[in-house]
Order: structure tokens, then sequence, then C-alpha cells
């Protein structure tokens, strides 16, 4: 039975009992495999990442299914309770595909085109393995329906080989462009869009066009300038970092995160001084690489037996933040999951059965958020990795259960072509304890965890100062106590 917020948040306090701050004793790490019971159901297939964003504007995030080959599925959430919507973005309006070859989606993701504050969902396709074509979709909400409007915004791009995409607004100008990565193919490299409010435009010599197999991509501002810098893995090179130079990009050294080859990676200032690090995953190896202005240095590392994504998340609500690693099927067995805990003097490793996942099928990626509304972030699992064991995969609902802190939930609503408040940056008080967050696309190995509603662990404080510091300049700054649901509007306040 679900808790409420309130009981949720004094149940952390006595785990927290005659503690000082934002301190937590967290007496068991917990998650609950809800998968059926919250109404996911019909995706046992290849999946391809997930997304889970509030796409319908009532605060609680909903589930869209990649899934590869097949019909897309996406699930509406209820406080909670999921119900399958009837479209599975086959044929939409709109959509005008060059042959008859399959849907081959590959990454899909929520971002704001042309300033209605209405999220348009963009899903990449990788056009048969390179043999044919596959129309990108950019999926606008008309009223119920879904429209197909990528041809009209000029990003259909059916001949390029598309793996990964990610909304930033590189530029400045206040509204989010694209950077599209694709594998392979003659004349179709990795390129960067602007977006000119009524179509995108290729950037042209962004510095990002390369020809390779590119796996995944993502973003954040981590030499602290005030633009998004970029990270692309690639499937037979090693990885690029790419600096934002005033809207030009340049390849940079950055030690251990650019000297080898990675699956994938994902950024979360872990230790709450503002620089954000890195965790890097490749097929046998864990990586967390801490950002000391202009370097990385390698904290923690761990060997892995099919590493392929992570995501950064407060499983306890102390205020710091954790690691969430999915694995792979190696040698016909679906590897555990792990959870790495942060702790006063560094990561900790746990395994338990509660989340290590199904032994069936090929882990693929993971998303975060707060699915029940109860104050905790909870995870999402793909198992579909490859079309061959994809039968046997079922994605994983985790509800979190764990007995920690207090949280506050926080939904930032910004300017109309940038409505999440992509590229703000969140200061958090909460006792004797201060922390930093940074709010980016959510993207990460084709999935994208949400970002229009996030979770601010506090710990046993009762409340928090939370400062917003906007894209491009600008700064609010409220008191929000435990347990709330706190909205904070560009302009809204002073600090």
């Amino acid at each position: 039975m679900r808790r409420s917020r309130w009981a949720r948040s004094v149940a952390g306090m006595v785990a927290a009992a005659c503690t000082a701050g934002v301190a937590v004793a967290a007496t068991e790490y917990s998650f609950r495999e809800a998968t059926q019971e919250s109404g996911i159901t019909g995706v046992h297939s290849v999946s391809w990442g997930a997304v889970w964003e509030d796409y319908d504007g009532d605060r609680d995030p909903d589930l869209f299914a990649n899934r590869h080959y097949l019909p897309a599925r996406l699930f509406v959430n209820g406080a909670g309770q999921y119900v399958r919507h009837a479209e599975d973005f086959t044929e939409l309006p709109g959509y005008n595909p060059q042959d008859d070859g399959p849907m081959d989606r590959h990454s899909c993701a929520w971002g704001e085109v042309n300033g209605d504050r209405v999220p348009e969902l963009l899903c990449i396709q990788g056009a048969d393995k390179g043999t044919g074509s596959g129309p990108n979709q950019l999926i606008f909400q008309v009223g119920a329906r879904f429209v197909d409007r990528a041809s009209r915004w000029r990003i259909a791009r059916p001949r390029s080989r598309g793996r990964t995409l990610n909304w930033l607004d590189y530029d400045r100008d206040g509204d989010l462009d694209l950077f599209l990565g694709n594998a392979y193919r003659k004349g179709y490299p990795n390129k960067l869009f602007r977006n000119d409010r009524d179509r995108f435009r290729p950037v042209r010599a962004s510095g990002l066009e390369l020809l390779r197999h590119t796996t995944s991509s993502t973003w954040s501002d981590w030499d602290n300038d005030g633009d998004p810098d970029l990270l692309v893995t690639f499937k037979r090179h090693r990885s690029v970092a790419y600096e934002n130079r005033r809207g030009k990009f340049r390849s940079v050294d950055l030690g251990v995160v650019t000297g080898r080859r990675w699956t994938s990676a994902s950024w979360g200032d872990f230790n709450g001084d503002g620089r954000t690090d890195v965790h890097l995953i490749s097929p046998r190896s864990s990586v967390v690489a801490r950002n000391l202005g202009g370097r990385f240095r390698k904290v923690h590392a761990i060997g892995l037996s099919q590493g392929r994504a992570s995501t950064w998340f407060d499983v306890d609500n102390d205020g710091d933040l954790d690691l969430f690693l999915v694995q792979g099927e190696r040698d016909g067995v679906n590897r555990p999951n792990l959870l790495l805990v942060r702790r006063a003097r560094g990561f900790v490793r746990l395994r338990s059965a509660k989340w290590a996942g199904s032994r069936a099928g090929n882990g693929d990626s993971v998303v975060a958020a707060d699915s029940d509304l109860d104050g905790d972030t909870d995870l999402f699992v793909t198992n579909g990795h490859r079309d061959g064991i994809a039968v046997k995969s079922q994605p994983e609902l985790l509800i979190n259960d764990t007995v920690g802190g207090r949280s506050i939930s926080l939904r930032l609503v910004g300017r109309r072509f940038n409505p999440w408040g992509m590229g703000s940056r969140i200061r958090v008080r909460a006792g004797d304890k201060i922390y930093r967050r940074e709010i980016t696309d959510g993207i990460n190995y084709r999935s994208q965890s949400g970002v229009s509603v996030i979770n601010l662990g506090i710990g046993s404080a009762r409340g928090a100062r939370i400062k917003v510091s906007w894209p491009g300049g600008g700064r609010d700054c409220r008191w929000a106590a435990a347990g709330s649901l706190v909205t904070i509007r560009r302009g809204s306040s002073s600090c």
C-alpha cells in the first residue's frame, strides 16, 4: 500500500532520530517490482530505451516505450497507475516514409519546439541498418491527437542512421536546439541543428560533424561557463568531449573521460560542490570521475560483467546523488543490476534481489522519476537490448520503498521556448547541508528521465531554501517545506 508524502517524511524522521542537519541513517534500501500491478503490460519485446516525462502537464511522469521495430507504447500515468494510450505512433498524420521498410526507432525524447509550452516528442530512426530510409518523427500534440511535423520543421533526415539526440540551447538564444548522433553512413555525420522557431537549420562547421558509429550523447555545463558542453560515445572509438565556446564546439582532453571507449555516460554533481561529475560505463568497467575544475579524477571504479547504462538519483533523500547501474546479457544470462550509494568516504556497492532484475532478457536502459508522487525517486529498467532474446524480456518498474529522509518536489517554469528550464542551476540549503543540481534534458543512452519535476532530498530538515539560477541570467529564491510540491516561475521572486 502506498504511503502518503507526510507519512514517508515521518518515517524518514524516525530513521534519522537524534541526528543533526540533514543526516539520514537509512535502515533499509528497498525497491518493489510493480510493473504489472501498475498497468504497464504488453511490452515483452525489444526495448531500445524509454522516456519517463510528464507530457500532458498533470505533474506525474508518463511512460513512452520505444520498442525499436515494433509499435511504440505510451502509458498515461494517474498517480502511479498507468493506462495505455490508443496511439501506437506508426501511422501518424504527416508521417511520410519513403519506402516500405520497418519503423527503426532508436531514441525518443520530449522537448519544446514552438513555444506553446506543450512538449513535442522527437523520435529518431536508423534507416533499417543503413539499407533504406526512415524519417525521424517530430510529434506534436494537437488537441487529443498526435501529428508528425518533422518534414515541416526540416528534421526528418530519412537517410541518417539516427542513434541519439539531445535538446540543448547551444547558442543561448532562449530556445532548444538539437544534436543528432548517427551510426556510420557515408555522407551523414553527426549534426547540430539550430531552432529558428519555425524550422530547424543545420549549423555549418559546428565542430560536431564526426562520421562514426555513435552510441550515446549527453550534455552538461561541466566547465561552468554558462553554456552546454557535449560528451559523445562511439562503438569503436574513444569518447569525445566537446566544450562549447560561444556556439562553436571544440574537442578537449578530459583524461579518463576521453581516454578510452565507453558505452554510455551520465552527468551528476554527486558531492554538491557545483561542478558536475560523470559516471562512465563500458561492458567491463564502471568509473566515477570527479570534476576538479578543468580536469577529472577517477574516485571510484569496479569491474562489471556486461555494463550498459546508468542514472544518478538520490535513493535515500539525503541530498547526495547515488547511482543505479544496468547490466546486460552475457553467456545467455542477464547480469544483475547494481546500486552504488554515496557515503561520506565514497561509494558503497550494494547487491540485492530487490533491484538486481530478471535473469531473462538483456538489460538495456534505466530512467528515473517519481512514479507514484510519494517523494521518492523510482526507476524503470528496460531489458530488451537485442532482438534475439527480446521475447523473454520484461521491463521492470521499481518503486522506491527505501526508508530515508524527507524531500521537496520542485517544478520549474521557464520561458515559453524552454519551459522546463533546461540549463538551470539549483542551490539547496537544508539545515547545515548545501548542495547544487543542474537541470539538463535528462537524456542518457536512448532514454530520458523526468526533468519537469525533480525530487530534492533534504534528510531530516523541515524545509529548504532553494535558489534557481536560470540560463541566460536571472535568479529566483523560495523557501519550501518538506513534503511539498513547489513551483518556481522565472522572475517570480527575488534573492
